[in-house]
Formats: C-alpha cells, structure tokens, sequence
C-alpha cells in the first residue's frame, strides 16, 4: 500500500497550471511538482500539507486530497477467491492469518490450507489452483511441498525431480537448505546461503546472499546479519483466462517470510501493473533486511530473538 496525492485531479478542477497553484496554495513549486509525478517519493511538511488542504477546501473540491492504494499486486484479490497454501511452521500460521484479514478488508475472500511437508499434492490440483483463483505459496519446500509444485508448474519443470536439466528450468533455487525428507528441484546443498535467480537474457543467475551460521553457533552468536526473502509473481499463470495471480513468498528464514509478506502489504514493490499485464510472466524478487539478535537462544525455546533492524529493508528485482 501506498498513499497515493491526488492533486492533479484539483489542478484539473480549478483548471490551473502547477506554477498557478503553488503561487495560490503559497507551497513550493518543486513540491507541487514532485506530487504531481508518480515516479518521485516525495516527502511533504506540515506547513505545505495544512497550505494544501486550505487550498483543496476552498476551492470546494470534494475528493480526498490523499487517499491510500494497494499495490498493482493485489488487484486481481478483489474479484476472485484466493487460496494460501502455507507450510507448518508457527511463523506460516501467523503470516496466513494477516493475509487473510488483508485480502478481506480489500473487499475479496481467502481460504488458507495447511500442507506438510511430505504431503504432495497432484500438479494438477495445484495447477487447477492456480489457473481458478488467486493463490499465495507461503514458505521453501522444505516446509510447504506446494511451493515446489507451483514453481515447477510456473516454469514448466517436474517437481522432486533433481536433474540438472529440471533444476535449471527454475527461475530461483534456495541454496544452502537442504530438505532431508524429500528430493527437491529448488533446494540445493551448498556452502552458499541465499537465492540464485535465473534472469531473462543473463548467462549467469544473480545470487542474492544470506547470513548463516549453524545452530550451535548461532545459540551463542549476538549481533547484526543479513536475511532475505525470494518472491515470486505471475498474472494469469499457466495459460490461464482468468484474471488471478499467483504469488510464492519463501523467507530463507520464518521471520524472512513474515517480512516479506507484510512489505508486499503495506509497501511498494516494484513491479508496475503494465509489467504484471504481461501474461503467464514470472516476476522474480528478493527482499533484504537487517535484523539483530541481543540475547543468547535456549536450544529448548521456539521464541525466535531476532528483530528486524528499521531502515534496512530493500527490494531488488531480478526478472
């Protein structure tokens, strides 16, 4: 979501140029302007914003000056029924319950299905999913089997099939997480931590780091350290008429998936929705973070000590 200036739909009703109304509204014309354009973050004082809402008021304009605007992304959310396909980690069940709360106060509906790991659905339910309503894959494969089917599917590729022409059909595999109880065409054992993604014309896949340090380290470590989350988008997946889109969340870490998610609903990715009226297109980003860990971790705790560190957050689009 974003908040979203409407001025020039009070420059229109007062038929007046950008120069006409910041002489009128006494704000700085490089501020009128930078409202004016969807491409620049703007930031606004309380004496332009109180100087703005005089101005809207007494031109007797009736609309709300400011109003605030999901991304692109969820557009299709509104229309029809979506399902989230999450794994069985505690971080999953409370990241499904804030989607679900999200996609209703969008005027939509959701469904939510626990998968566990080992439970692998037919490709052609997931597909049935997918190509019917908006769906949402919440986890690795490691946790939710699902998310191995849907990005097979999206790329054409077999899941649980470990061939190095399969693998490389993906457009991101996992590194460094290993599934133990299954074969996985998305997970990788490496001495690499992160996400390597596959971008369109590139020779060579685009990895994008994490911090890892085995447990017994970790329990004793404190500090700052990198995470990260590799996303997924597609609109009117698999050939589909529909109009839904598919969206596959998987945080390298529990709390990676949880920031993710809510940076996808509160925040401004960046994909713009001429992009996402590409058909059966795989969009493919990671999100970055900071966090900090203060406190040694009791081995017998689930209490995760980390905090994500504000400010860190970034984006980075890879297809």
């Amino acid at each position: 979501m974003k908040v979203v200036c409407n001025l020039a739909d009070l420059l229109a009703h007062n038929d007046v140029t950008p120069k006409e109304a910041a002489e009128k509204s006494k704000v700085d014309l490089r501020t009128i302007k930078n409202l004016l354009s969807p491409e620049t973050k703007w930031q606004l004082p309380r004496h332009a914003l109180e100087n703005l809402m005089l101005y809207a008021f007494e031109s007797e304009f009736s609309d709300p000056l400011f109003t605030l605007r999901e991304h692109a992304i969820w557009s299709t959310f509104t229309e029809k029924g979506s399902y989230i396909f999450r794994g069985q980690r505690h971080w999953d069940a409370g990241i499904e319950s804030e989607l679900v709360q999200f996609i209703r106060r969008l005027g939509g509906r959701a469904e939510a299905e626990f998968i566990k790991p080992s439970d692998r659905r037919p490709s052609a339910d997931i597909a049935h999913s997918m190509k019917m309503s908006n769906c949402i894959f919440l986890g690795t494969p490691k946790s939710n089997s699902a998310t191995e089917i849907a990005l097979a599917l999206l790329a054409d590729a077999k899941p649980f099939d470990t061939t190095t022409a399969n693998r490389e059909k993906l457009a991101i595999h996992v590194m460094g997480i290993e599934d133990s109880q299954n074969e996985s065409a998305v997970l990788f054992r490496s001495t690499r931590h992160g996400f390597d993604v596959a971008a369109p014309g590139a020779r060579h896949r685009k990895f994008t780091k994490v911090d890892w340090k085995s447990r017994e380290d970790y329990d004793e470590w404190r500090g700052t350290a990198r995470d990260a989350a590799g996303v997924v988008v597609c609109r009117r997946p698999l050939g589909t008429s529909e109009d839904v889109t598919t969206i596959i969340i998987m945080g390298y870490s529990g709390l990676a998936t949880q920031t993710a998610a809510r940076e996808l609903i509160h925040g401004d990715p960046p994909l713009a929705e001429d992009m996402l009226a590409k058909n059966g297109v795989q969009h493919v980003l990671a999100y970055t973070f900071d966090f900090k860990k203060s406190k040694r971790t009791n081995v017998t705790s689930d209490n995760d000590q980390r905090r994500v560190v504000k400010g860190t957050g970034r984006w980075h689009q890879h297809s």
